[in-house]
């Protein structure tokens, strides 16, 4: 079944008061509900199918407390009956009623503080929203910041690890090439001290060539003036014949005489003429040992500073 719609009027009186009406049809019948109000006092008329009807009449105090003043109740088509009051009781639940208004108005002024207090919430929530959205957008500029930075650092630590690759195969190459170096740097320095060896041979070798080159010549020179003495000596008994010839020709001695002074005379000259090709022997000699003395004295020398050089050297 279709709901019917419950049709309401009001009209007003006085004025502060109005009067006003509901009804409506229901299954079981029709119901009507009225009120008549002002600000002194308050008027209800309810008439409900198997409730009958009812009428109650309140009291409105300046303070604002409501009495029921009167209540009757009919059902049927009977008399209206009065409804029994219980004042005690009424006091009681009107106490209970003023505690529960205090209660209301208090839960009232702590709903409106905690309305207050979430909007208080709900402005700091926003500006904490709103704070949490520019921290997010700060965090995200540093993330991303952050990244381009890390991505730098990445392609610079790539290009050091290769530069240090680099560096390391060029070590291991400079190394490789040490090791070469060092092999050939001792390979020189056993040929040098080969070679300073083989030196200081040929120096003592050339220092005692040296030795015996100079007392040859000594004994050359004392042969040389023992030539040059005697032929000294040959040239004054060639002298001295020469003398005595010329003065045996003065006295004109015999033949035989002269004959053995031409003799003798020839003899000398002949061995005037051997004691100079010796002493010219001789001379070309001591000139050929001095050479070699002077040569030798070069080349120990020569080898001397060679020797002092590679001795700095090493």
């Amino acid at each position: 079944m279709a709901r019917q719609r419950a049709d309401l009027t009001s009209r007003g009186h006085g004025p502060e008061g109005w009067e006003g009406g509901l009804h409506a049809e229901g299954e079981q019948g029709p119901i009507d509900v009225g009120l008549a109000i002002d600000p002194t006092a308050l008027g209800v008329v309810v008439e409900a199918p198997g409730f009958g009807l009812m009428k109650m009449a309140f009291e409105i105090a300046e303070d604002g407390r409501t009495h029921l003043a009167q209540a009757t109740r009919r059902v049927g088509r009977g008399e209206e009956m009065a409804i029994a009051v219980d004042e005690t009781r009424t006091l009681r639940l009107e106490h209970q009623i003023d505690v529960l208004s205090a209660e209301v108005r208090a839960l009232s002024t702590e709903r409106d503080e905690s309305q207050l207090r979430a909007a208080a919430l709900i402005e700091e929530r926003a500006a904490f929203e709103e704070r949490v959205a520019a921290r997010e957008a700060a965090a995200r500029v540093e993330h991303e910041r952050l990244a381009g930075l890390l991505d730098v650092e990445r392609d610079q630590r790539l290009v050091a690890l290769g530069e240090r690759e680099n560096a390391k195969a060029e070590l291991e190459r400079a190394k490789d090439q040490l090791d070469a170096g060092s092999a050939t740097l001792l390979r020189e320095i056993a040929d040098a001290r080969a070679a300073r060896d083989a030196a200081e041979a040929d120096r003592s070798r050339l220092s005692s060539e040296l030795s015996e080159i100079s007392t040859r010549l000594k004994e050359r020179g004392v042969e040389i003036a023992s030539m040059e003495s005697a032929l000294a000596r040959s040239q004054d008994a060639l002298a001295q014949a020469q003398v005595r010839l010329q003065s045996l020709e003065a006295k004109s001695v015999d033949a035989a005489r002269a004959s053995e002074l031409e003799a003798a005379n020839s003899a000398l000259q002949t061995r005037l003429a051997e004691l100079g090709d010796q002493k010219a022997d001789l001379e070309n000699q001591r000139g050929t040992l001095e050479a070699q003395l002077t040569a030798l004295r070069a080349e120990l020398e020569a080898e001397k500073a060679t020797f002092e050089t590679e001795k700095v050297t090493l």
